[in-house]
């Protein structure tokens, strides 16, 4: 076959593998491929919508999820909305949903928090135009990550949210993770930083990102923040879960990390306290973090994919709660 794969011939694996039944063993010794470079390109048919697919699920059967993992979380409400054939268009539809349920809770003078991430990002762009009359707003809950890294800048998702709305849009300055305490105290010095913080009592309704469990793709990583041997430490510590930076536990406890002194985010005890927050995410690598930040108490509402809500539910049947960190 020739050394580079063209859709012709993407299109004669996929027919051979998905209705042909063709084994990826013997694809290879047909086509004179290794079986990870088989597996590879049937990922690529995938990804270019050469083969997609379609599950057949009833409303009912996922309506039934959403009422079980909302019992076994502890939760107010669970959405579930079909996976999609990429990662991408997964986020997109927990996004779309996530702008919808925005639109049906809004109400005048309402105070809205919102952390960064991809899925938040989704968020925004879907959310409709509407008008909150009087005092309300839109406030940024962590500091920002580099522009040149992720395309999931906070203090412009705020700016964004903030025009939708037609509200105050509370967003500063200030990276997520500083070198140092020192920079860190002197960061929250600064009138409007400190302005910030204390807004953020003021929260009705947060809508958070949890970062995902495997190094690579942690958002702080991806924007150099983090080495990739920093990632694994925290990782090593049982960090899995990650709320606007804070590390936190399976069993839901916040881990006092090396980056606790160096964080411009509001504090896990404060955003607890939080009377609704949603929690957005999909995809299978963010289920044991969904997990954890519902046991913390970080969660109220999840807005998850088929992917992610069907690993919630067999992780959780695997075995009890983890017991909490002494």
């Amino acid at each position: 076959m020739a050394a580079k794969t063209d859709r012709d011939t993407l299109v004669q694996l996929a027919t051979l593998y998905y209705l042909g039944d063709v084994s990826q063993e013997r694809l290879s010794e047909i086509m004179g491929l290794s079986r990870t470079k088989v597996s590879r390109l049937l990922k690529q048919c995938r990804e270019q919508k050469i083969v997609e697919f379609k599950i057949n699920a009833t409303d009912h059967i996922v309506s039934r999820l959403e009422e079980e993992l909302t019992a076994a979380l502890h939760l107010r409400e669970v959405h579930i909305v079909p996976s999609a054939s990429t990662a991408a268009e997964s986020r997109r539809a927990v996004g779309a949903r996530a702008a919808e349920y925005l639109a049906s809770v809004l109400r005048n003078n309402m105070m809205v928090g919102i952390a960064w991430g991809s899925t938040i990002r989704d968020m925004v762009d879907q959310v409709t135009p509407a008008h909150l009359a009087d005092n309300a707003g839109v406030i940024q809950l962590s500091g920002g990550v580099n522009l040149s890294s992720t395309d999931c800048n906070e203090r412009e998702l705020t700016k964004v949210l903030a025009k939708k709305l037609d509200a105050r849009c509370y967003a500063f300055q200030a990276p997520i993770l500083v070198q140092s305490p020192l920079l860190r105290s002197l960061f929250l010095k600064e009138p409007e930083i400190k302005r910030q913080f204390q807004l953020f009592d003021r929260v009705d309704l947060a809508f958070l990102g949890v970062g995902s469990n495997d190094p690579y793709e942690g958002m702080m990583y991806k924007a150099g923040y983090l080495t990739f041997e920093e990632t694994k430490q925290l990782i090593d510590m049982n960090a899995i879960g990650d709320l606007c930076g804070h590390r936190i536990a399976p069993n839901g406890d916040h881990i006092k990390t090396f980056l606790d002194e160096r964080i411009i985010a509001i504090d896990p005890a404060r955003l607890r306290r939080i009377p609704q927050k949603v929690v957005l995410g999909a995809g299978r690598n963010k289920a044991e973090s969904i997990i954890a930040a519902c046991r913390g108490g970080y969660a109220d509402v999840l807005i998850t994919d088929e992917i992610a809500a069907i690993t919630i539910q067999q992780l959780l049947k695997a075995g009890p709660e983890p017991a909490a960190n002494e």
